[in-house]
């Protein structure tokens, strides 16, 4: 009778591995799911407050630019220079410190035709060429569409670059050089030293006394022939 009940037993139990077999796997505990949840909320929550971190540290630094007077965008700082107003300054300069109004503002004019050297590459030798003056405007058309090509039409500084400003100021004397001498019994270099210590000053934006080496008394000898430029000093403003 023992083995007829576990012969009996035996189909029941296979029909029920084979139910088993069939039905759909069943869904993830509760546990996974809402640990799965708990995470996402988690991770939302770290990127909403690196959100917010990033936009207080961008307040802040606005807030610090505003305090120290830097401004960001294409606003001009307070060590980018205007190199047209130089005219000006020498012209304010002169009018205050020379009395004889022996400076002259000089108009320069190139030449119809200008001598190029380029070279093809590194290692080549450089080739002078004559261009004209259509080639000329050809040339100086190419060289500020890189400009503004490199710059992003001014938006983007550039580095480790120099710039050549040529002002020609001009110092006439009424006399030739005997004449000056003798005639008007006036030292020609001395005024010339005056011209070159006003434009010096005023080009470099440092006083007049700056210039010039107390070496051999130069200084207190300008300084009795000049006292004004040499006690005021002439500065950029």
């Amino acid at each position: 009778p023992a083995i007829s009940s576990y012969q009996a037993a035996m189909p029941e139990v296979a029909m029920d591995a084979m139910n088993l077999a069939m039905e759909p796997s069943a869904a993830p505990p509760p546990l996974f799911a809402e640990t799965g949840v708990q995470q996402q909320i988690t991770s939302l929550d770290q990127t909403q407050q690196m959100a917010t971190d990033a936009n207080a540290s961008v307040d802040v630094s606005a807030d610090a630019r505003e305090g120290t007077g830097e401004t960001g965008g294409s606003e001009p700082s307070s060590t980018q220079i205007d190199f047209t107003l130089i005219p000006k300054m020498l012209d304010d300069s002169m009018e205050k410190y020379d009395p004889d109004n022996a400076l002259r503002s000089t108009i320069i004019k190139t030449s119809a035709s200008w001598t190029r050297k380029r070279k093809a590459s590194l290692l080549t030798k450089a080739e002078s060429s004559v261009l004209t003056s259509s080639e000329i405007k050809t040339e100086k058309d190419k060289a500020f569409d890189l400009l503004d090509a490199l710059s992003r039409s001014g938006s983007l500084s550039i580095d480790c670059s120099s710039l050549h400003v040529l002002v020609c100021v001009t110092h006439c004397f009424e006399n030739d050089v005997m004449g000056t001498v003798i005639q008007d019994n006036v030292n020609p270099i001395e005024k010339m030293e005056r011209s070159t210590l006003l434009i010096g000053s005023a080009i470099h934006g440092v006083p007049a006394h700056n210039l010039v080496t107390d070496a051999g008394g130069n200084l207190n000898r300008l300084r009795s022939s000049f006292p004004l430029l040499l006690s005021d000093g002439v500065t950029r403003t």
